[in-house]
């Protein structure tokens, strides 16, 4: 029997067919059988596209289709058949050139989260004030406690004037509330864009009680937050006093300079009348209960009283607009009524006592006007919101200060245009607004 007959004949695997024909040709085999040698898997080139990719394998047996997806660039598949790698290219994933010019800007694989945004728009975080005695550390003392540029002011029935009649800055003698009201709160968005560059506001976030009674902080707040900025009206002094407190004892040397850096930057921001009236409820304290939460909510307790007169003097604001309209506002100048407005109103909101028909008293408000233009548009807006109110079933839909927010942004718009295109023409006062919704100046041609 020849060489090749014993190889057909033969049972054995391919393996052992093999050595038999070293056998037979050399007289002794060339590979132990007893060693086995191990390869290397080979590594298929890769691009910078290509990398963090996810490999897709798919089993066939003893064959393994590899795919590679990428974006921008071509599909490549390996094949593995008995050993050998087998490449192919298609084209299907092809991106056009526009994408692939776009994801050079956009260049994150994943979306930011929402947290980092409002860390963006710290400049100095608490951590990061420097070692006292340190020039860095008397840089940022200085600029995070440096005083408004409008300080906070007392009401005017506080405020005493020198012999020449003159008074303090920031002490503005509004001719009425509604003018307190928003003058305060233009004031405070400022104070609390500061606080956020500063990182000032984790102290302001009052949690709820859980537990008045635990020995530790930690078992007696939980953690509902509200911001004393926006919610002040709906906590009561000794929460305030009791949060402070816990913040002095256990919060930490940084939370405790937080503290009283934010003390000392309202103090610096606000007139000699309102540190008068808000010491008479600071000074009675213990050392322990002060700081500058506790501060700040005396601050906002004496600017914004939302006594039960206060309340009703806010309402009937909107009662008045809605008899008097734009012609009993200096110039018909909407910029200004909608600033007060919307003050009035979020006061209102906070406690709860903003009307239903705060919206409709607004346009028809609006609708009364010297300016045809302006005058139409909202007489047109003010009877599609009286159908709207009659279908709108009780809590549905927009909320009250939602839409009356809606309502001054597009008549303030409306306004902004006409007067822009030299058509805010008031008969009685023999052309456009004199008071500029910008700057106050007088642009009247």
């Amino acid at each position: 029997m020849n060489l090749a007959e014993e190889r057909a004949g033969s049972s054995s695997d391919e393996s052992d067919n093999l050595l038999d024909l070293e056998e037979g040709v050399f007289g002794t085999p060339l590979v132990d059988r007893s060693r086995r040698l191990t390869f290397a898997t080979p590594q298929e080139p890769t691009s910078p596209e290509l990398e963090d990719k996810t490999s897709l394998h798919h089993g066939f047996g003893n064959d393994t289709l590899r795919t590679s997806p990428s974006i921008g660039n071509n599909l490549v598949q390996s094949t593995s058949v008995g050993g050998s790698n087998v490449h192919s290219t298609s084209t299907m994933a092809a991106v056009d050139p526009i994408t692939q010019q776009m994801q050079k800007y956009f260049s994150e694989a994943t979306s930011v989260d929402d947290g980092e945004f409002t860390q963006n728009e710290i400049v100095i975080k608490k951590g990061d004030r420097g070692v006292p005695g340190m020039s860095e550390y008397r840089k940022a003392y200085s600029l995070i406690t440096a005083a408004l540029e409008e300080k906070f002011g007392a009401a005017k029935h506080f405020v005493v004037s020198s012999r020449d009649g003159e008074t303090n800055s920031g002490n503005t003698k509004y001719k009425n509330i509604q003018e307190q009201f928003a003058g305060n709160f233009a004031k405070l968005a400022v104070a609390k864009k500061h606080c956020i560059a500063f990182d000032l506001m984790e102290v302001l976030e009052i949690p709820n009680y859980r537990n008045k009674s635990a020995a530790h902080p930690a078992q007696c707040w939980g953690t509902e937050t509200k911001n004393l900025i926006k919610h002040w009206s709906n906590f009561e002094l000794e929460q305030i006093v009791d949060w402070q407190q816990d913040s002095n004892r256990f919060g930490g040397e940084v939370n405790c300079q937080t503290s009283q850096w934010l003390q000392t930057f309202l103090y610096n921001s606000c007139t000699v009348e309102l540190r008068s009236c808000v010491d008479v409820t600071y000074d009675t304290l213990e050392a322990v209960e002060r700081g500058g939460v506790v501060y700040f909510y005396l601050i906002l307790v004496e600017m914004f009283q939302m006594t039960t007169d206060v309340v009703t003097a806010l309402k009937s604001t909107f009662t008045n607009f809605r008899k008097e309209g734009l012609l009993k506002i200096p110039h018909e100048n909407v910029s200004v009524i909608s600033r007060q407005l919307e003050a009035m109103a979020v006061s209102l909101n906070e406690v709860g006592a903003l009307p239903d028909k705060a919206p409709l008293d607004t346009l028809e408000g609006l609708s009364i006007c010297s300016c045809a233009p302006f005058k139409e548009t909202f007489s047109f807006q003010l009877t599609e919101e009286r159908i709207r109110h009659l279908r709108q079933r009780h809590g549905g839909g927009e909320s009250t200060l939602d839409r009356l927010r809606t309502i001054l942004r597009e008549a303030n718009s409306l306004y902004n245009s006409l007067n822009t295109s030299n058509k805010w023409n008031i008969p009685h006062h023999g052309g456009r607004a004199h008071s500029c919704w910008n700057c106050g100046g007088d642009h009247g041609g």
